[in-house]
C-alpha cells in the first residue's frame, strides 16, 4: 500500500520507531490528488494512483510526498532504476525530508539488505522474539518505510515482553487509516494473535487486551 505515515509518537519499545509524519503537509489540492491515489492503489488500480500523482507533480514538481508516493509506486511495478531517479529527485529538493531514508530502505532491501531483511524474517518466524525486533531496527533505523511492512514488525512485536501495547497501538491506527476491508481483517488477525502474548506475560494485561478488543471501533 501507499499510505502516507502513522504519527511520530507510536514506537516500538525495541526501538523501532513507526513511521513519523512527513516534514512539509501538502496544500490542499495536492493533497487530495495523493488521497486519490491512495484510493486507487488500495483497488489494484496502479495506473491510476499514477495518473493522480503525476497530476500532483505537475503542480508541485518537487513535493516530497508527492515523490515519496512516486517512487514507492516505481517499486510495486519493479521499476528500480526509475525509482532510484526519483529518490535523487527527492534527496536534491529535501535532503532532510524523512522519505529520503525510506524510500532508500525499500530499495535497499531489493538490493545490498536483502539478506538482512531475509534473516530478519527468518527470526521471526522461529520465535526468536527479542532478536527479531532488533534486527528490523538495525535494518530500518529511520522506522518502517512503508505500511506493509510496519504491519509486519508490529506483529512481530506483539510476541515481545512489554510489546503488546505498542503493537496494538500501531495495528489500530493501520487499520483505521486503511478503508480496505483485507487491512481491517489482516490488522484485527494480527491483533488477537499478539494478545495471546499478553496473557502469557500476566492476565490483568491480557484482561485489558479483551477488554480493548472488544470496545474497538475503526
Amino acid at each position: 500500500m501507499m499510505r502516507r505515515h502513522i504519527a511520530a509518537p507510536l514506537l516500538f519499545a525495541a526501538g523501532i520507531a513507526l513511521s513519523p509524519a512527513l516534514l512539509a503537509a501538502p496544500d490542499p489540492e495536492v493533497a487530495a490528488l495523493l488521497d486519490r491515489a491512495e484510493f486507487w492503489q488500495a483497488r489494484s488500480r496502479d495506473d491510476r494512483a499514477r495518473e493522480e500523482i503525476d497530476k500532483a507533480l505537475r503542480l508541485r514538481p518537487d513535493q516530497p510526498e508527492a515523490l515519496l508516493a512516486l517512487g514507492r509506486l516505481q517499486l510495486r511495478a519493479n521499476q528500480e532504476r526509475e525509482a532510484a531517479a526519483t529518490l535523487q529527485r527527492l534527496r536534491n529538493a529535501h535532503p532532510q525530508h524523512v522519505g529520503v531514508a525510506h524510500l532508500g530502505a525499500l530499495l535497499r532491501i531489493r538490493g545490498a539488505d536483502r539478506d538482512r531483511l531475509r534473516q530478519a524474517r527468518q527470526l521471526a518466524r522461529a520465535g526468536r522474539n527479542d532478536e527479531a525486533p532488533a534486527a528490523f531496527s538495525a535494518l530500518f533505523p529511520e522506522g518502517a518505510p512503508d505500511d506493509d511492512l510496519a504491519l509486519e514488525i508490529a506483529q512481530v512485536q506483539g510476541w515481545t515482553r512489554n510489546g503488546w501495547e505498542p503493537a496494538r497501538a500501531t495495528l489500530a491506527e493501520l487499520a483505521r487509516r486503511h478503508a480496505s476491508l483485507a487491512w481491517r481483517e489482516i490488522c484485527t488477525n494480527g491483533l488477537v494473535l499478539s494478545s495471546r502474548n499478553a496473557f502469557s506475560v500476566s492476565a490483568p494485561t491480557g484482561l485489558r487486551v479483551l477488554t480493548w478488543l472488544a470496545s474497538a471501533t475503526w
